[in-house]
């Protein structure tokens, strides 16, 4: 009997290369798996590897001169109107026909928002719209906010004297700067966080107040830098842009509905500021329930609005009221979400006006005739016969800008876009943004801030003279603040307007670079100021 023969080392070798084979077997297969796979039909650019347009978007942005918005406009210049990208094993489609994008938005049940979106707002409210798709409860709260926007006249008002606040600040700063220049961002920031404060909560913050006796203390040779700012901005203003900071990582981070939470949990500013936002939201709530009354006539802000709703639907016994949690996510939201794009177009705005002298003085002479010295009305301001110039400046700025310049949904059922079909679950990327940069609409000065565009030869305002890019979206979830965000944009350029000649500014404060998070706003908005009642 043979007992140590070379068999044992011969089955054992076998084994091992068996094991390898196999080995090696698993881990093509698993890069095959991994490897996006393209819809048929779509063109795209070459699939290398198991990223695939990762490292192509990350070469765009590596030099710090473009954004993500970049990357889309190329696959629309190389592709056509409808193409595909991949991140990692997703496909997302991109498309950038107006005319298609409108007829799959308007279609409540073809398409709604990724769960994955959803999933990331989820972190910050889970019981509110944003969080949820668009599902019986979601409509439900959808109607119960639709009155907030209706008590426009007040809010003008409340709005026109945070201006105020800020044409005082801002006057104060160009004195002390001695025609120098100064950044404007935080000032336009803070001073939408107030006015959306007002609007939402009826809780002015008193931040540009304390900025204005900062800058009022400080000696004019301290000014002789370019930044006029308080060193301790308001404590909530610094939360809701770590808010916004974090939420903006969530749709970049792979396998977010893991990644995401405990990327939140392990951030130390995360929860601090979260929990300062919904204190301050608690304390208000209280508040506006202490002050009620019967009738909507009397509210002073949306808070109160709804609280007065809630308290009809409790006495009439309708089983529609919302839950307490419900009730503070969705007023949370409405406060939070409501201040960065206003706050984004202005700082746009305040660039493209120094550009343009001409457009400045015709602004000007049309609010003063308007308005004179008086505060701004909502009669006027709404009056695109008696406000021509101002509709068509808010257009261009809002078509040039593209703030929020995407829509992102997922398809509910199988769909033929463009000739083409594309399965249920398909995620879309509508690049709305680029809808008004089409040369074939606006010309070869597509890219150019032009407001005369808007206008008819006889200077009345044309809403339809071109696309404008969709900047508040489309379909059952358009942007619900709509009205209250083109107030906001409508009362700060009059007011700013009739005040403020605004002047070219030293080419290395004047950078066009984006940056690109949950709205798309410039790096730099430098300002330098005249008064009109200075000019010669």
């Amino acid at each position: 009997m043979e007992l140590y023969g070379d068999k044992p080392f011969r089955t054992l070798f076998s084994c091992s290369w068996s094991s390898l084979v196999l080995a090696i077997v698993a881990v093509v297969a698993f890069f095959f798996w991994l490897k996006p796979k393209p819809l048929a039909g779509f063109p795209h650019n070459p699939i290398r590897g198991i990223l695939g347009d990762v490292p192509g978007i990350m070469r765009m942005l590596s030099d710090g001169n473009k954004t993500i918005y970049d990357y889309y406009a190329h696959l629309v210049s190389t592709h056509g109107p409808i193409s595909q990208m991949f991140v990692g094993k997703r496909v997302i489609l991109v498309l950038a026909d107006q005319n298609e994008a409108e007829k799959l938005l308007t279609r409540s049940k073809s398409v709604d928002v990724p769960v994955y979106l959803t999933n990331i707002f989820r972190q910050l409210a889970p019981n509110s719209s944003i969080a949820l798709l668009s599902n019986d409860v979601w409509k439900r709260n959808r109607r119960i906010f639709k009155p907030t926007s209706q008590q426009q006249y007040r809010m003008t008002t409340q709005v026109a004297s945070i201006v105020e606040a800020l044409v005082k600040l801002w006057d104060t700063k160009r004195i002390r700067v001695a025609e120098n220049h100064f950044d404007a961002d935080v000032d336009l920031r803070l001073a939408t966080m107030v006015s959306q404060a007002c609007l939402a909560l009826g809780s002015p913050f008193h931040c540009l107040d304390a900025a204005l006796a900062y800058v009022s203390s400080v000696s004019p040779t301290e000014t002789s830098g370019m930044n006029v700012t308080s060193p301790e901005t308001a404590p909530m203003y610094q939360a809701i842009q770590t808010i916004l900071q974090h939420l903006s990582r969530g749709p970049t981070m792979p396998f977010s509905s893991i990644t995401f939470p405990i990327y939140l949990r392990l951030s130390p500013t995360w929860s601090k500021s979260k929990n300062l936002l919904r204190s301050f939201i608690a304390d208000r709530i209280v508040a506006a329930r202490e002050r009620s009354n019967s009738s909507t006539d009397d509210a002073e802000c949306a808070l109160d609005i709804l609280v007065q709703q809630e308290q009809h639907e409790v006495n009439s016994g309708s089983s529609k009221v919302m839950r307490e949690s419900e009730w503070f996510d969705e007023i949370m939201v409405y406060f939070f979400n409501g201040q960065t794009p206003p706050s984004a177009v202005l700082s746009w705005w305040a660039k493209y006006i120094a550009t343009d002298l001409d457009i400045q003085r015709r602004l000007h002479a049309e609010v003063y005739g308007a308005f004179g010295e008086s505060p701004v009305s909502l009669e006027a301001l709404g009056d695109s016969d008696k406000m021509p110039l101002l509709q068509a400046v808010i257009a261009e700025t809002l078509r040039c800008s593209t703030v929020t310049g995407l829509i992102v949904r997922q398809l509910l059922v199988d769909e033929v876009i463009l000739g083409r079909p594309a399965p249920k679950g398909t995620e879309l990327l509508i690049t709305t943004g680029l809808f008004g940069l089409q040369q074939s609409a606006w010309g070869p000065d597509v890219h150019q801030w032009r407001p005369d565009r808007w206008l008819r030869p006889d200077g009345t305002f044309d809403r339809d003279a071109g696309p404008g890019g969709i900047p508040f979206g489309m379909g059952h979830r358009i942007c619900a603040g709509q009205k209250i965000g083109m107030i906001i944009l409508k009362v700060f350029i009059a007011t700013l307007s009739r005040a403020f000649i605004f002047k070219p500014i030293p080419a290395e404060v004047d950078s066009w670079q984006a940056d690109v998070a949950m709205t798309r706003r410039p790096k730099q908005c430098h300002i330098s100021l005249g008064r009109w009642n200075e000019a010669s």
